[in-house]
């Protein structure tokens, strides 16, 4: 039996009738930053395909590129080198090493790569399905079919150590015909030893065109893998297989256009910032987020990390995101980033797979607390999957912004409409949200923001719930962490409401958890709880009073609405 997954939107306007539904997790600052990965995936209109149609490969390895300096690509130019072995068995196979290839580092370092492939070679010539994405040569290998799901063998890349070298913190590749398997993982080995990170690119698209001579369904199917990490180095990179199709045990595959790069190369003077946060709670649910860094956060990169569903491709991502957007072949979305006031049926949809996420605005976000594999006929396909949030973690690169922010909303004109906004932390860095200007009375634009944010708090004891967070600091601190969004509550008389992010907010050194905690001092609490009529909990603790020395007893910017 198939199950449908379909989350509802919350619901701003009221902020009642909440349920178990939307039990989401909060974050605290984890140990170590983890890579950032890029993939792009293009079905081929034949087998022997041309880089130049692969529009999503492309683009992803644009975004790549486009975040690094002074990298060097090798194209494997020069003819064949190296011989075919042939198999000795389904996991008994030889590593051929094709020779060290020196790649530029940071000051005229090297970064000096040993690179191997199981039974294969430089070759020369295009097969059915791969091909060079540059110049005539590429990689050529086999993956072998272990008998458990998996393949053994693959691309195997190791750090010849030298005087003035560094290791890997960079690695991008373009794989041809690969439609018999359906994920590929890159294994790395952190300098100095300890705990392998596994970078997992699932959802690959078994089809394309059928090629008769080779009966293989998708032959030339092409990806980008690729990821940056700014923090950790690494002596190996082993590049393998998973899910293999059962049409072909034993595949072959192409790669080409290998960039490796080290942790120094992330773009001068670009000032970006990789901002990750880890899960402190791991239920499913709403998450209410704000992009931490420009032009580095869209649906498709979140995808990469976690289950983005009815979101239609666009913007370069020819892929469609599982599943389809029309709720008739798949669930109803659980990513939006508009609303326009008027209850839960203003929530939109986000554009499209490529719609870059601007700090400064909200988003929502359903995770689910389970494996969902969209690499499934019942599914349709796609290229994002859904794991246990045991470990979950939020990660993003992009270009940090340290100056003045300003976002425009467009008012929410309809009398019956509430005055909600979709706001969040528009910085790399913890804020201090007492410097949204428009506060306290002033007026940026003809726009009122009241002395409070709600924030969801899916943490607490009780159930999710939204949560002030006051600006005089008597519900506790007022500084939020990275990828926080929150409610705001705006008046204007003019034609937009306009949030203004003062930049003297910023708090690098603030250690705050990603929701804030509730109040401890005394007030009075005007709490709801109960459960539904299925047993789940509920409650709602956005409602306080408070005796305030200068509130008036009209509408004033203490007051927010209930």
């Amino acid at each position: 039996m198939r199950t449908r997954y379909e989350p509802r939107a919350p619901h701003a306007a009221s902020l009642l009738g909440l349920t178990a539904l939307f039990l989401a997790l909060a974050f605290s600052a984890p140990a170590e930053a983890q890579p950032v990965k890029y993939f792009g995936q293009d079905a081929p209109p034949d087998a022997m395909f041309n880089i130049n149609n692969a529009t999503s490969a492309v683009a992803a390895r644009n975004r790549f590129t486009a975040n690094l300096t002074g990298v060097q690509t090798v194209a494997f130019t020069g003819g064949a080198t190296g011989t075919t072995p042939g198999r000795n068995g389904p996991t008994t196979f030889n590593w051929v090493d094709l020779g060290v290839f020196n790649f530029t580092g940071q000051g005229g370092s090297t970064i000096p790569t040993r690179v191997e492939t199981s039974d294969g070679e430089i070759r020369a010539t295009e097969t059915f399905g791969a091909y060079a994405t540059s110049a005539s040569s590429f990689v050529y290998g086999v993956g072998y079919d272990d008998g458990v799901g998996q393949t053994a063998g693959g691309i195997r890349l190791t750090y010849v150590p030298s005087t003035n070298t560094r290791p890997f913190g960079a690695f991008g590749a373009y794989i041809t015909d690969i439609e018999g398997f359906g994920g590929v993982s890159l294994t790395l080995t952190p300098e100095g030893g300890g705990t392998p990170v596994v970078l997992r690119y699932t959802g690959i698209k078994n089809e394309g065109v059928i090629e008769t001579s080779a009966t293989q369904i998708g032959n030339g199917n092409t990806i980008f893998v690729g990821f940056i990490d700014t923090e950790t180095r690494y002596t190996r990179i082993q590049i393998g297989f998973d899910n293999p199709s059962g049409q072909q045990a034993n595949e072959s595959f192409g790669l080409d256009d290998l960039t490796i790069g080290e942790p120094l190369q992330l773009a001068a003077g670009k000032d970006q910032a990789t901002v990750t946060q880890a899960a402190a709670c791991d239920d499913a649910g709403w998450r209410l987020l704000s992009a931490p860094v420009d032009n580095g956060v869209t649906p498709n990169s979140l995808g990469l990390l976690n289950l983005i569903q009815g979101i239609p491709a666009g913007a370069g991502i020819t892929q469609q995101q599982y599943p389809l957007a029309d709720g008739t072949n798949g669930p109803t979305p659980n990513f939006y980033n508009e609303y326009g006031g008027g209850g839960a049926a203003d929530y939109a949809q986000t554009a499209s797979a490529g719609t870059v996420l601007e700090p400064g605005r909200g988003f929502w976000w359903y995770w689910f607390d389970q494996n969902i594999d969209p690499d499934d006929d019942a599914f349709g396909g796609g290229t994002s999957e859904s794991f246990v949030l045991d470990n979950f973690y939020l990660s993003a690169i992009g270009d940090e912004l340290t100056a003045n922010i300003n976002r425009n909303f467009a008012v929410n004109s309809d009398p019956g409409d509430d005055d909600f906004y979709l706001a969040g932390n528009p910085y790399s860095v913890p804020y201090d949200v007492t410097r949204i200007l428009g506060r306290t009375g002033g007026t940026t634009n003809s726009t009122t923001i009241q002395q409070c944010v709600l924030v969801w708090d899916p943490c607490d004891p009780g159930g999710a719930t939204y949560k002030p967070i006051e600006f005089d600091g008597s519900s506790g601190p007022t500084v939020i962490a990275p990828w926080q969004g929150f409610i705001i509550q705006a008046t204007t008389t003019g034609t937009q409401v306009r949030v203004r992010y003062r930049a003297d907010g910023r708090d690098p050194n603030a250690t705050p958890t990603f929701v804030g905690r509730r109040a401890e001092e005394p007030r009075l609490a005007l709490e709801l709880r109960g459960t539904t009529a299925s047993g789940a909990a509920v409650q709602d603790l956005a409602a306080v009073v408070r005796v305030v020395g200068d509130a008036d007893d009209a509408w004033d910017a203490y007051d927010f609405s209930k």
